[in-house]
């Protein structure tokens, strides 16, 4: 029996953390919002963008049930973390009083601060 290296993948083992990407993935992603993702870098890798390029060709077999290398999984899952990150980051104006703030940070039905909402919405 052949020993392996402490720390090292057997050729053919997949990467431990690929099968928590994938899961990762689909935790966070419905069907509908992997179909925009696609459609989004298929329109980018039409204009030459290699990256859309790689992703989009990997979101399209993972969507079809197609084998999928690790290393390409964990890429994409990366790369969907962080657009996710820079959603809920992302800083939008007030409804109410014009402030920027986090969009976390914005009544979801109202489109209003929950500082604005408060004032609106509950008397003291």
């Amino acid at each position: 029996m052949e020993e392996t290296e402490r720390g090292v993948l057997k050729d053919g083992d997949p990467h431990p953390a690929a099968k928590i990407a994938l899961k990762w993935i689909r935790d966070n992603y419905s069907y509908q919002e992997l179909m925009l993702q696609l459609e989004a870098f298929s329109s980018c890798a039409i204009e030459g963008n290699r990256l859309s390029e790689i992703l989009g060709e990997t979101l399209r077999r993972l969507l079809n049930n197609e084998p999928i290398s690790d290393r390409y999984i964990m890429g994409l899952s990366w790369y969907l973390f962080d657009n996710k990150q820079s959603e809920i980051n992302e800083e939008v104006e007030c409804g109410g009083c014009g402030k920027k703030i986090n969009k976390s940070k914005m009544h979801p039905e109202t489109c209003v601060c929950y500082e604005c909402y408060a004032k609106q919405h509950l008397s003291w």
